[in-house]
């Protein structure tokens, strides 16, 4: 259908798994939808793959904040809180604005395009005004975590910069993953990851592809790689144990999803009947979904079960 490569990531896989209706979508339908001669539907679904429901722009939002506060760590400048938080007010402001007026849709990816806003959702002013207070009170808990204690205030001489997404290689599959956060010891593995929500099992199983990263490519024990969950919203850390066995059963996961997604890849060569796919059965999991508006056109569509 495309020139694609197949890849494998836990955000892919995430939707492949949620609904194959928005998996097509993403991979698929909005592929090329960037080029001037593209359909008009594909300029569309291009569009929409580049918003987020106000949850994920949450997230991103501080994910960016403190990637870009690592960055000027690593130039040898440490971002004071006052500054770190009038960043992320100011940049909270600006992107709901481009949001707002629907800037996305000149330019895709460049400005923030939220799904509230391209469906006309009511969302309160104390919604909203809580996803602000939310990142503002993740931006400033940032400074009181034991990382920023125990390696920015002594100079970060061991955090591993990972500077983009990367990948390794696990029987042939290109696997991307990129921790948050990397402190290499001498024969050690620090692995920490950011969450802006609430505790959720699936979160611990994610660090174990992190900690195949770190196998595979870093070359580090499973045993000597220590990986943690830090939900900033309250401040509380979460550590999970990693050996040989757990990675191997995250690298069998990894596989049999892969199988998955590699069967769907064949099959859309054969050309795809979209009223046919399957979507996701939660409407909770609908109402925030990027590609909603293409969805209400195919209301007959078959849930994923």
């Amino acid at each position: 259908m495309n020139s694609q490569t197949l890849s494998w990531s836990y955000s892919r896989v995430d939707v492949f798994t949620r609904c194959r209706l928005e998996y097509y979508y993403a991979y698929y339908g909005a592929y090329g939808g960037w080029e001037k001669d593209a359909s008009k539907e594909k300029r569309e679904l291009n569009i929409l793959k580049h918003t987020k429901n106000r949850y994920a722009w949450m997230g991103d939002m501080v994910h960016g904040l403190i990637e870009e506060f690592m960055q000027e760590f690593a130039k040898g400048r440490t971002l004071q809180s006052e500054e770190f938080l009038k960043k992320a007010d100011q940049r909270m402001r600006r992107e709901y604005k481009d949001s707002r007026d629907q800037l996305y849709r000149k330019d895709p990816g460049r400005y923030n395009g939220l799904v509230e806003h391209e469906n006309s959702i009511a969302v309160t002013n104390e919604q909203w005004k809580r996803i602000h207070e939310n990142v503002m009170g993740c931006a400033a808990n940032f400074y009181y975590t034991d990382f920023y204690k125990q390696h920015i205030t002594t100079g970060g001489k061991d955090i591993l910069r990972i500077e983009k997404l990367d990948s390794f290689d696990l029987d042939g599959i290109k696997v991307y993953a990129r921790p948050d956060v990397a402190v290499k010891g001498t024969d050690t593995l620090e692995i920490i990851d950011w969450k802006t929500g609430s505790e959720n099992d699936e979160h611990e199983f994610q660090l174990c592809f992190y900690a195949l990263y770190g196998v595979r490519k870093l070359g580090v024990l499973p045993e000597r790689i220590k990986a943690s969950l830090v939900y900033l919203k309250d401040n509380t850390k979460t550590e999970a144990s990693m050996d040989a066995a757990k990675l191997e059963r995250a690298a069998e996961y990894l596989k049999s999803t892969f199988e998955g997604i590699k069967a769907f890849h064949e099959e859309t060569k054969q050309g795809v009947d979209v009223n046919a796919l399957p979507r996701a059965k939660a409407k909770s999991t609908c109402s925030l979904c990027r590609f909603q508006k293409m969805c209400k056109s195919n209301p007959d569509l078959t849930p994923l079960v």
